[in-house]
C-alpha cells in the first residue's frame, strides 16, 4: 500500500484530530517520548564511544556508529547466486506465538538473532542472545539495534477490550520508542507485525487488497484495531523519512499447534456452553498458518537484503480460506464439546455487543462486541498476490 495515497494522508489528520478530543494526555506522551528517547540514545553513545580505546584513541560519534557503506557491502555479497546474506536480526516478541516460530526460522537459516524479552530466557545456541528489557527501556533497545541488519517488530498489545490508553502506550508509543531507536543506530531494514483488522470496516471484505483504506474512526472497533493502524502509519512513514526501508505484514487468524489465542478461547466458551453461530455460518475467513506467518517475515526480509525498497504493507495468509464455522465445529466436536444449538442472527449479535459495550467497564471483557460479531459472521478473505509478486511468499498448505 503506498501511503502517499489521498486516503493514508488523510489518516494521520483523522488521528490527530482524535489524540488532541480523545486523549490529550497519550498526545503529548507522544510528542515527548520520541524526543526523550533520541535524545537518550544519542547521548548513550556519546559517552559510550568518546572514552577512547585502550590505546588512549578516541572515536567520533560517526565513526563509532555502523556505517551505512557496510551495510551496502553485505548487501552486495549477494552476488548472482542469490544466496541469502546470513544477518543480525532484533526482534521483539520473541516469546509469543509467532515470534518463537520467526526465531527458529531465522536459526534454521544461519542469521544470528537477539531477542528482546521482558523476562530472563536462556538459550544454548550459540547465534541467539536474549536481550531483557521492553520497549520503554533504551538500554535494552540499544543493545538490540546497533550493528543490526534489521528489526523485526512483531510484540503488541492484542485483544478485543481494554483500556485505550494502555494499547497506545504498548502499541504507538512502542513502536516509536523502537523506530527512534532503529534510525539512531542507523538499521536499515525494518518489518512490522501488523493485522488486517487496520482495514476493519463493519461490513464483509472478500479478496482485499492492500488498496483498501485504514479504518475510520467513526467505526466502533477495539482499541487494539486503531493503535496498530496509527503504528503501521508511523512505520511506513518512517521510510518516507529516509530512516530506513520498512514493510509491514498483515497476517490474519494466526493458528497452528498450541496456538494459545484463538482456540483456547472458542474451547473455553464452548466448554462453558457460551458459543453460538453468528449468523448464517456460511462466511469465509482467510487464516494463516504460524509457519507460513513466520516465513513470510523471512521472505520480506530476503527481499529487501536483495533492493526491494520496501515502503508498503502486505496481507498474508494461507493459499485458500475457510468456511469459519464448519472449522470452529470440528474444533470444538474434536474437543468434546459442541455449540448452542440456535444460531444467533448479525442484527441481533451487534445489537447484544452494543449494550454489552455500555454497560462493561474497560478492565472486564464483555461476553460480545460489535466487532468480534462481524468477525465472527461476515466474509474475511484477503488476496496474497502482492506477496507473492515482491516479497516471494508462497505458503505451504497445513492440516
Amino acid at each position: 500500500m503506498d501511503i502517499q495515497d489521498p486516503s493514508q494522508i488523510a489518516l494521520r489528520s483523522t488521528f490527530d484530530e482524535q489524540m488532541n478530543d480523545r486523549e490529550a494526555i497519550c498526545e503529548g506522551l507522544s510528542i515527548f517520548f520520541p524526543i526523550a528517547i533520541y535524545l537518550k540514545c544519542v547521548s548513550i553513545l556519546i559517552n559510550r564511544y568518546r572514552k577512547g580505546d585502550p590505546k588512549g584513541r578516541k572515536r567520533s560519534l560517526a565513526q563509532a556508529l555502523p556505517s551505512p557503506t557496510i551495510n551496502l557491502l553485505t548487501i552486495a555479497q549477494f552476488g548472482s547466486n542469490g544466496q541469502t546474506f546470513m544477518a543480525s536480526i532484533f526482534i521483539t516478541g520473541a516469546t509469543g506465538f509467532l515470534g518463537k516460530e520467526i526465531v527458529r526460522q531465522l536459526l534454521a537459516a544461519g542469521h544470528t538473532v537477539r531477542a528482546l524479552s521482558r523476562t530472563q530466557q536462556g538459550s544454548e545456541n550459540p547465534n541467539l542472545r536474549w536481550i531483557r528489557g521492553s520497549l520503554t527501556e533504551l538500554p535494552a533497545l540499544e543493545q538490540g539495534c546497533l550493528g543490526a541488519h534489521a528489526i523485526i517488530h512483531t510484540a503488541a498489545l492484542t485483544g478485543l477490550w481494554g483500556p485505550y490508553k494502555a494499547f497506545f502506550r504498548a502499541n504507538i508509543l512502542g513502536t516509536q520508542h523502537l523506530l527512534v531507536a532503529a534510525k539512531v543506530a542507523r538499521v536499515p531494514h525494518f518489518i512490522y507485525t501488523s493485522s488486517p483488522s487496520v482495514v476493519y470496516n463493519g461490513t464483509a471484505i472478500q479478496d482485499g487488497d492492500e488498496f483498501l483504506p485504514y479504518v475510520d474512526l467513526k467505526q466502533k472497533a477495539p482499541p487494539y484495531v486503531f493503535t496498530k493502524a496509527y503504528a503501521e502509519f508511523l512505520v511506513l512513514r518512517a521510510q518516507q523519512q529516509g530512516s530506513f526501508h520498512a514493510v509491514a505484514l498483515r497476517p490474519h487468524l494466526i493458528w497452528g499447534p498450541q496456538e494459545p489465542h484463538m482456540l483456547p478461547r472458542l474451547l473455553s466458551r464452548a466448554q462453558a456452553g457460551r458459543l453460538r453461530q453468528i449468523g448464517p455460518g456460511d462466511n469465509h475467513v482467510s487464516m494463516t498458518h504460524v509457519s507460513n506467518a513466520a516465513r513470510a517475515h523471512l521472505d520480506a526480509l530476503d527481499a529487501l537484503q536483495k533492493g526491494y525498497s520496501g515502503g508498503e504493507a502486505f496481507f498474508i495468509n494461507d493459499q485458500e480460506p475457510v468456511a469459519l464455522w464448519p472449522w470452529i465445529t470440528q474444533k470444538v466436536e474434536a474437543a468434546g464439546f459442541s455449540l448452542q444449538p440456535k444460531p444467533l442472527s448479525l442484527k441481533a449479535a451487534v445489537a447484544w455487543g452494543a449494550f454489552f459495550e455500555a454497560i462493561t467497564p474497560s478492565f472486564i471483557e464483555p461476553p460480545m462486541t460489535r466487532f468480534l460479531a462481524h468477525q465472527l459472521a461476515l466474509d474475511h478473505t484477503f488476496s496474497i498476490t502482492k506477496a507473492k509478486s515482491l516479497l516471494g511468499y508462497a505458503p505451504k498448505a497445513h492440516d
